[in-house]
């Protein structure tokens, strides 16, 4: 049964136009309390359903999120490993923007920071509307978007005893927990989700 120092790690799951997939891994800790393993499933396709729909309006139609993978991970010998595979949620989500969409490896970057130096946790997301940014610069709406979801993921979330919190998965085998989320003003990119190039 899920308890309290347990970490989770969520592999979710877009696809877009011209058969591209995308990923955001976010990590979670069972901070106190236990809950039945179908019950944190449950909760976490909830808590990212809530998550995501802060910035629905952002991304274009045909982009969608079609699961999230769930494991439990631990770290061994010098990495993070694959415990336990829990399983897939479905999300519900419904993107929102009607204009056409920016190249695929342009992102909006949400920053999750802590007190830790160099250490922080980045959320890129996919599928932005050309409308939401002008000259590369991100439109007050998108800011607005990403600053609400970045304190979604802040929030400390509860199902039935057990309380979950997003952390972060340092390379050290450490866990930080974020303190301010920080929103780049301008569009950020990621090479991996060229087409052709990986995911």
């Amino acid at each position: 049964m899920p308890e309290a120092g347990d970490l989770y790690r969520t592999a979710v799951h877009f696809t877009m136009p011209e058969q591209v997939d995308a990923y955001n891994v976010l990590a979670w800790q069972i901070v106190s309390g236990i809950c039945p393993e179908a019950g944190l499933m449950a909760f976490l396709g909830s808590a990212l359903a809530g998550v995501y729909d802060c910035i629905a309006a952002l991304i274009v139609e045909p982009v969608d999120i079609v699961d999230a993978e769930v494991t439990q991970v631990k770290w061994y010998e010098g990495k993070w490993l694959v415990e336990k595979l829990l399983g897939k949620v479905f999300p519900a989500f419904a993107a929102a923007n009607l204009s056409d969409m920016l190249p695929h490896a342009v992102s909006a970057v949400l920053s999750m920071l802590t007190t830790k130096a160099k250490c922080r946790g980045r959320v890129f997301v996919p599928g932005l509307g050309e409308d939401m940014q002008e000259d590369s610069l991100l439109s007050t709406e998108a800011a607005t978007a990403l600053a609400v979801m970045g304190g979604t993921l802040l929030t400390p979330f509860s199902y039935e005893d057990a309380v979950i919190r997003y952390v972060i998965l340092r390379h050290d085998g450490t866990v930080a927990i974020p303190s301010a989320a920080r929103v780049g003003g301008i569009v950020g990119s990621q090479r991996k989700r060229k087409p052709g190039v990986g995911i």
